[in-house]
């Protein structure tokens, strides 16, 4: 009736449903169940899979009255409007989620409902709707994840990648934008191996990363008397970093940090003025470059450790004149307990440098972080 109508219209019991194909080597369809409260019909839609080797057919029942038995009933009696009072149709109170509806024979599960479904029923009929399966768990169970092979050495990973995913392989998108930004971009540091035999040195490198591309070259510095000959030690290549098993990215790259690098391991023991800006002007990039940050975490270590703190600097500063060399504000902050790593050590010595001599002005640097040490004290 009108009223009926107008009361419930708009409202739409929602169920999630799957159909198990009986039929040899027959699969879970997964389909969604809408019954509309207004007049009291039903429509049954299939959910779309993609890859799935099967065409799509959107519905598999139009909207119109759903008849429980199906040889009880003629034809035409289950078109919207149509009055019949001995046929039996569904109602909401004969939706529960678990239970099975036979769609003209088709036997569908009713495996779960969205929240306005579940609400109506705690409401109106006192019954609580119980999820009975995840509706993707039939289907997803048995499709199989087919993960990537092994690069195999031809080719780059990206294009061995394109062959897998495309049947006709596809040439690998560049960032171009990237490209553009960072087309003179570098991250240049002098290098030497970790640990390294006693014919390797005296061996030092350029190791350079490429911001374009991320890529990194490898260049031998001809060093005098120290039997090996300058020039190319590794091409321009992108590289995997072992430790991560991903590829190397700008932030692993630091003073003081040691990297595998085809298979030698480099320790960067300094980097070139063009590298420490760049890196000073992206600090979320690049923490160690972050003078405040640095200097947030020097003041919490200062706290309480004033009086040794002017007793290593006593004993550094020889000349009395409030200013220490690299060597020197290096070996204070590793006495006083500061535990920093190389970068940010460089860092704080490239601010408090004032005169570019080399030479840190450590009365400045102590009562900016600490505020309490003075030149007499």
């Amino acid at each position: 009736n009108t009223k009926k109508f107008l009361e419930n219209d708009r409202k739409v019991l929602r169920f999630f449903c799957r159909w198990d194909d009986p039929s040899m080597y027959g699969e879970t369809m997964l389909y969604i169940l809408h019954y509309f409260l207004s007049d009291e019909t039903v429509e049954v839609l299939q959910i779309k899979e993609n890859n799935s080797g099967r065409d799509h057919f959107p519905a598999l029942l139009k909207r119109q009255k759903l008849p429980k038995n199906l040889f009880e009933i003629a034809p035409s009696i289950a078109k919207i409007g149509a009055v019949n009072d001995e046929a039996e149709f569904y109602e909401p109170q004969d939706l529960i989620c678990g239970e099975m509806v036979s769609v003209f024979n088709r036997e569908i599960k009713l495996c779960a409902c969205d929240k306005f479904t579940s609400d109506f029923y705690e409401k109106n009929y006192g019954i609580t709707q119980v999820p009975d399966l995840p509706i993707d768990e039939g289907a997803k169970a048995k499709k199989k994840i087919i993960k990537p092979p092994p690069h195999n050495g031809f080719g780059s990973e990206e294009d061995s990648l394109g062959s897998f995913l495309f049947l006709v392989p596809k040439v690998p998108k560049k960032d171009y934008k990237k490209f553009n930004d960072h087309s003179n971009s570098e991250l240049r540091f002098l290098a030497k191996f970790e640990n390294p035999s006693v014919q390797d040195m005296d061996r030092r490198f350029i190791v350079t990363f490429h911001l374009a591309d991320n890529k990194i070259s490898v260049y031998e510095k001809n060093e005098r008397n120290s039997g090996f000959l300058g020039g190319k030690f590794l091409e321009r290549s992108k590289m995997k970093n072992p430790a991560t098993n991903s590829w190397f990215q700008p932030n692993e790259f630091y003073i003081g940090t040691t990297l595998m690098i085809n298979r030698h391991l480099f320790k960067l023991l300094q980097a070139d003025e063009s590298t420490l800006k760049f890196m000073e002007g992206d600090t979320q990039l690049f923490p160690h470059a972050d003078i405040d940050l640095i200097q947030k975490q020097l003041k919490a270590m200062f706290e309480g450790k004033s009086v040794q703190i002017r007793k290593v600097f006593r004993r550094l500063d020889d000349d009395k004149n409030g200013r220490l060399s690299y060597a020197e504000f290096k070996k204070f902050l590793w006495e006083s307990g500061f535990k920093l790593n190389e970068h940010e050590i460089t860092t704080l010595a490239r601010r408090y440098d004032t005169d570019g001599n080399g030479e840190i002005n450590f009365v400045e640097f102590a009562r900016l972080v600490h505020g309490s040490l003075e030149r007499g004290e």
